[in-house]
Order: C-alpha cells, then structure tokens, then sequence
C-alpha cells in the first residue's frame, strides 16, 4: 500500500520501483502511545529545540537512553506524531522483538518513508535503484546507507529540517548485531545534510552506551 503523502504524489511506475525494497510497515509510530499532556514538557522542549536549531553544526544524532518505564518510547511516538503532523518526520521505526524486527528492513524502510515525502529524494532514489539491475537486493548494511540513504540524500533538495525516530535500539537482537547498526548511525551523523535529525532511544545498554 503507498503512503505517499498529499500533494507530492508518485506515478504508478515510480511506485514499482519503490516497491522493490523491502518495508515494515509494522514498525511506525502509534499516536495512542505519546506522553499524557502535560508530561515530559521539558525533554520534549529539550528535542524539539535540537530539532529546530539553525547552526550548521548541531549535532545529526540525539541518543535518549535510560531504563526500562522511564518514558523514552512515549518521547519518541509524540516527536514522530508532531512532525508528522507537519509533514517534517521523514520516518519512524519502532523496533518491536515480538515481530522479530530484521535489521535489513530499518534503512530501506526509511528510505520509501523519505522518498513518499520528498520529491527530489524520491527521484534519486529511484535512480539508485535502477542503476543496480540484476542486483537490487542489499543486505549488507553500509551498503544499504551508501546507497539508499546518502547516496539520494546528497542528490536531492530539503527546504526544511526532517526528523527520523529510531525507537528501541535494544530490542534489536544480541549486542553484535547493534553495534554492527551503531557503526552505520554513526557514518549517518557524519555525513548526512545539516538539516537532518535523528532521535534514537535505547536503555543504557553496555554496548550502546
């Protein structure tokens, strides 16, 4: 099903060619789990003020971590909901173990998410795909950044910040297999455009910390 977004509508054939990379639809924020009014207002304010910031060098990541119950996911779902609403959040992905989340879905997934909302993302994307033929199906994980995510990013056009939201990076398999995604958020806050944000939440696990 395409989630293109109003007024930036792909044509029927840029949906085929979008389809072809895999997307977990599961994995997108809810809006009935963001913070109950009034709670958590100065994080928020915290993020959001990140979020917004005009500098050139404001940090790509922002890393909320803490312990289990201590409001990190419901964070993540209300930042996701308010830029949706803007039509700012360019994806979210909530990692759940119960759907046994495979980490070569999380960048395509965020790819289709961006290129449903940006044009010109969309375009180079597509021309990505094309260009790899008989082989379109990466499984190697900086491969999937160089080549659905810079790779389009570098080429295309983005007027305003977009935010991405990460939720539960520990639910995401054995220590070997974050580190292995760790290494690829951190070529992504090196090398993405300044008006790029990414909100990753996660307990304080060892290898994450």
């Amino acid at each position: 099903m395409s989630r293109t977004n109003p007024g930036v509508p792909a044509s029927a054939a840029e949906l085929q060619v979008l389809s072809e990379l895999p997307y977990a639809a599961y994995a997108r924020y809810e809006r009935g789990k963001q913070c109950l009014p009034g709670t958590r207002t100065q994080v928020l304010q915290d993020i959001k003020g990140w979020i917004e910031a005009e500098t050139s060098n404001v940090p790509r990541l922002y890393f909320l971590h803490g312990s289990a119950g201590t409001g990190k996911s419901t964070i993540a779902h209300s930042i996701a909901a308010q830029y949706d609403d803007q039509r700012r959040l360019g994806s979210s992905f909530v990692i759940r173990r119960v759907y046994h989340c495979a980490i070569s879905d999380i960048l395509p997934t965020i790819a289709r998410d961006l290129a449903d909302l940006i044009p010109s993302f969309r375009t180079a994307l597509i021309e990505v795909i094309k260009s790899r033929k008989s082989d379109r199906n990466i499984s190697g994980l900086m491969e999937q950044f160089e080549m659905y995510i810079r790779r389009p990013c570098m080429a295309a056009e983005f007027s305003e910040t977009h935010v991405i939201v990460l939720d539960a990076l520990d639910e995401l398999g054995p220590p070997q297999v974050r580190s292995r995604f760790l290494a690829v958020l951190g070529a992504w806050a090196e090398e993405l455009p300044h008006n790029f944000r990414l909100l990753l939440t996660a307990r304080g696990e060892g290898d994450i910390m």
